[in-house]
């Protein structure tokens, strides 16, 4: 008995303790968590939530500005909010959360309440935006910065973006892009899926903001300006332009000179070949043609009875390369001024493959027939003029690559070229043709940064450097 009342007593006196130790660890752990979860909590409910909505932000040298929003709490939503950027000269931020870009750079945009609370940081890049959205007008893979967008041929051809180092896949959108063009926070391109509404459209860098430009065209080819003009070949073969700024913008016909077979443009020209009467050519468009924006005239340098492939422009460097075949079925065909030479007119020293067009001299054409007709008047002899206008007063000038080799674009300096199913490149001097590397017939060719980006056969996208070593599978397979 006197054992049974020893063992009552001791549990009564050890149960008691024992709870209060472990409440005490309990208490413990719930005033840590009261020190440091509470206030955290308060925080948010303080500064209203002040989450900002994007983390990331992508501006571009004198483009449009961005708005920032936070997201606030139910239980406030009066609160005074200040806005602040750590480097204002490479972006602004007003009252409303609108940044603008300043300057090349980086910096942080974050949101200050009221109470001294300041918001997540959103990082801001203003860089440079591409000059023209598109290398070809035909593309369906383009860089701009440090993203690739493209036309995913891994899931139905859809709209995405990609980092360069092959981070960050993201859809933008269930539309199938044709003659993709990107510059500056806007993505334009001729959609062909029939169950999101063929068109030409744009969307935002972010996926977001689509909008019909043109619901009446069928489109062969889109070239657009960092200004935010289209450029664009229709179904009816007219070169076509209009300001993507706005829905249901005027479409204005370039010129009366049709039907255009390929076009390139540049800050100045358009230069075009066409079709003769109609009639497409075997192996693509004829002649070569040159339309001054500026003046709103054509100037003719060669008739379209030769043969020659599509315009293929090096932007930055004011060129353009096209290649002449020979086809002597083909009857020669008087077009243009009624002093028209044509450096391809004899067929039987009729050059073929390569050639350079000038495009940095404003109208050289006027200039050498002042000095023809200087010279009529004078009585002079004018066959050393004569011949200089045979060869189009310098614009063009015969390049090595010949009627077999196909030009995909031009970068850096060097020309890419198919030959025989390889990729090779030549510097635009004439010099220096290497090997880049074997692809397939049925695979599409991109550049972007320090990189090239070629798919295979198989829907397998793969980012080499630019002389074609170091070959890396880039994943865009949806999850």
């Amino acid at each position: 008995m006197k054992k049974l009342i020893l063992f009552l007593l001791l549990v009564i006196v050890t149960f008691p303790a024992g709870a209060q130790g472990q409440g005490a660890r309990v208490k413990r752990e719930a005033d840590t968590n009261a020190s440091a979860v509470p206030r955290e909590r308060t925080v948010h409910e303080r500064a209203g939530g002040l989450v900002l909505t994007q983390e990331e932000l992508q501006l571009f040298e004198k483009g449009e500005k961005v708005r920032l929003e936070v997201k606030k709490s139910q239980a406030n939503q009066t609160i005074n909010i200040t806005w602040i950027s750590d480097n204002p000269r490479v972006a602004l931020v007003d009252s409303m959360g609108n940044v603008s870009p300043i300057g090349l750079g980086r910096t942080i945009v974050r949101a200050k309440a009221a109470d001294g609370t300041k918001s997540n940081d959103c990082k801001v890049t203003v860089s440079k935006p591409n000059n023209w959205g598109s290398r070809t007008g035909r593309d369906h893979m383009v860089a701009q910065n440090d993203w690739i967008y493209f036309a995913n041929r891994a899931d139905s051809n859809k709209l995405y973006k990609i980092l360069i180092n092959g981070q960050n896949l993201t859809r933008l959108s269930d539309d199938v892009p044709a003659y993709l063009n990107v510059t500056g926070r806007w993505i334009y391109y001729y959609n062909t899926n029939e169950k999101t509404r063929p068109g030409m459209y744009k969307i935002s860098i972010d996926g977001k903001m689509r909008t019909m430009i043109n619901d009446k065209d069928y489109v062969q080819s889109l070239w657009v300006s960092k200004d935010g003009y289209a450029f664009y070949l229709n179904g009816e073969g007219d070169v076509s332009s209009l300001s993507t700024s706005r829905a249901g913008a005027t479409i204005r016909k370039q010129f009366d000179d049709k039907p255009v077979y390929s076009f390139a443009v540049n800050d100045n020209f358009i230069v075009y070949n066409r079709h003769w009467q109609d009639i497409p050519q075997p192996q693509g468009g004829g002649g070569l043609f040159l339309y001054n924006q500026k003046a709103k005239k054509i100037e003719h340098y060669i008739s379209v009875s030769t043969i020659t492939s599509n315009i293929i422009i090096d932007e930055p460097n004011n060129t353009a390369y096209f290649c002449a075949y020979i086809d002597k079925s083909l009857v020669s065909v008087q077009t243009g001024p009624d002093i028209f030479a044509d450096i391809f007119k004899d067929k039987n020293k009729h050059p073929t493959g390569w050639f350079k067009f000038d495009l940095s001299k404003e109208d050289p054409q006027a200039e050498a027939m002042k000095k023809v007709r200087d010279m009529s008047q004078s009585g002079k002899n004018q066959s050393p003029v004569a011949s200089k206008i045979s060869e189009k007063y310098k614009r063009l000038a015969k390049f090595p690559l010949s009627e077999g080799d196909s030009v995909v674009w031009v970068v850096n300096g060097w020309i890419y070229f198919t030959r025989d199913y390889m990729l090779r490149r030549i510097n635009t001097s004439g010099k220096l043709d290497q090997s880049v590397f074997g692809y397939s017939k049925f695979s599409d060719i991109g550049t972007g940064g320090d990189y090239l980006f070629y798919w295979t056969s198989e829907n397998r996208l793969f980012r080499t450097l630019k002389d074609g070593r170091n070959a890396l599978e880039i994943n865009v397979k949806p999850l």
